[in-house]
């Protein structure tokens, strides 16, 4: 599943259980923000999921 598809389902999820608002504050909101931009100006510096949870599950 893409991640478009699965940002998709989680809104319809939430949505159907009534949590339309975000449940983030302004300041977690520019946080977020400001990783994003960050791994936009560095986008070799992070590893890709998979590689992460595979590394994590060998760590165990």
């Amino acid at each position: 599943m893409s991640i478009d598809d699965q940002v998709e389902l989680i809104c319809h999820v939430r949505r159907s259980w009534g949590m339309e608002e975000a449940l983030l504050t302004e300041a977690d909101k520019r946080v977020l923000d400001e990783r994003i931009a960050d791994m936009d100006a560095n986008p070799g510096v992070g590893v890709p999921l998979a590689e992460f949870m595979a590394e994590l599950r060998a760590a165990r």
